[in-house]
């Protein structure tokens, strides 16, 4: 990973997103860049407030770990939110983008049904922040479709420094009852399999052999899969895999999985997955 960009709206909840970007870029040597998007033409004079007040919110979220970094990059993008934090990855050239986690009804809608969606349709993986940055992620949870395991522990692993991973899979009780075992849903009798198929994904990102894996594989609603899961393993960090497709609503994990996004407590990771959204 060498480009972190890190969209600020300057509320509070941001500082977390903010920290989090810092420590990762310290641990592994990425650059840094900050945007914020103002819905109209400001005057040179509110510019450098503005500026002034990103550059105070960084200092004050990410402390020592930017020590001497006096001048953070800073881009004021004129627009909304979504089309700003997308034309600033795509001028950076970003290989993560950080969000802080969803506020108040307005905000949430904007960040997951149109920013995120934008985002993700351009191969750009989303981090969105939601818990103070104490440490490393140590505990994930990934959910993942049977032949996104190695991709999502690959991206998972640029993040974190795992103890322990839990991999989800969640299969059509129905399905499976009418039409017995169907390529490309799990059953659950292959718990071990994926739990080989794991291990061997954190073995290639370079994780070491002390990893701790589990394998969940749950029949019935996706999302009520996933947040029984994350309530029983109460993750640091919640990996997803989406197309792209109508914003969060394409993940693999299930049609309705925004629904466990916006319920979950932990940081959420959210990587393009599949030859459309690598378009």
């Amino acid at each position: 990973m060498q480009r972190i960009l890190v969209a600020t709206d300057l509320t509070a909840r941001c500082n977390l997103a903010i920290a989090r970007a810092c420590k990762l870029a310290f641990e592994s040597g990425a650059q840094l860049r900050f945007v914020h998007a103002v819905p109209s033409s400001i005057s040179e004079e509110q510019e450098r407030d503005v500026r002034r007040a990103i550059r105070d919110q960084i200092q004050t979220a990410s402390g020592e770990q930017r020590a001497g970094e006096t001048d953070p990059g800073v881009d004021i993008l004129v627009g909304k939110p979504e089309h700003a934090i997308l034309q600033a990855a795509d001028d950076f050239g970003a290989d993560l983008v950080v969000l802080g986690g969803h506020g108040q009804p307005r905000f949430r809608d904007a960040v997951f049904g149109t920013t995120a969606g934008h985002v993700v349709g351009h191969r750009v993986p989303i981090l969105i922040v939601q818990n103070v940055p104490a440490a490393p992620y140590r505990r994930l949870l990934i959910a993942a479709d049977e032949g996104d395991v190695e991709l999502l522990v690959r991206a998972a692993s640029t993040i974190s420094q795992p103890a322990e991973i839990s991999v989800v899979h969640a299969c059509d009780s129905i399905m499976a009852e009418l039409l017995g075992p169907v390529p490309g849903l799990p059953d659950p009798s292959d718990e071990f399999a994926l739990r080989q198929r794991t291990r061997g994904a954190a073995a290639a990102s370079g994780m070491p052999d002390s990893v701790i894996v589990h394998s969940i594989i749950g029949r019935g609603d996706a999302r009520d899969v996933v947040f029984r899961a994350s309530t029983a393993v109460e993750p640091e960090l919640l990996v997803l895999g989406t197309h792209g497709q109508h914003g969060l609503r394409g993940l693999l994990i299930g049609s309705n999985a925004d629904a466990a996004i916006f319920d979950s407590p932990s940081d959420i990771m959210v990587v393009p997955l599949g030859t459309e959204a690598q378009a």
